[in-house]
């Protein structure tokens, strides 16, 4: 079993071509500060009859809604995103060693989840003393896989 690996160096990419025109080039679309599950459990369908000592369920469908990404706001960054903001597009999250490189280059040497999805953008509130953030939303229209 492995140890882990550290946060630093994920990236949210975005494909150059559009749906569904299988993903063959990939570029960085923001640096992000946080990234939401790429998954999670079926919703759970209950099976118990009135001769059953306890309930019993089955797995349904996997809820797949909106992924949430936060990000600190410049007006290019914004500007970018909203241009790409709407069709239905490939994204993916990379995940890279924590080796510091500056500019470190995306290669999802630690594993890449791709997904199909549409994107909108907002500037996040703010209050005293903090960096002005935006979200980006991808909403999800295929399950994230892991891909090689």
């Amino acid at each position: 079993m492995g140890t882990g690996i550290s946060t630093q160096n994920t990236f949210l990419m975005i494909a150059t071509q559009l749906p569904p025109v299988p993903a063959t080039t990939w570029n960085k679309l923001i640096d992000i500060k946080t990234y939401p599950d790429m998954g999670g459990p079926p919703e759970t369908l209950d099976t118990t009859t009135l001769s059953d000592g306890a309930y019993t369920n089955i797995p349904g469908l996997q809820t797949m809604d909106t992924f949430t990404f936060d990000c600190n706001y410049t007006l290019d960054d914004y500007e970018a995103l909203l241009a790409v903001a709407g069709p239905l597009r490939h994204f993916a999250v990379w995940f890279d060693s924590g080796e510091v490189a500056s500019p470190m280059t995306p290669v999802g040497a630690k594993g890449k989840f791709e997904w199909d999805g549409q994107l909108s953008v907002y500037v996040t509130g703010g209050g005293v003393n903090e960096v002005v953030g935006m979200q980006v939303s991808i909403s999800a229209a295929s399950v994230p896989t892991l891909e090689s």
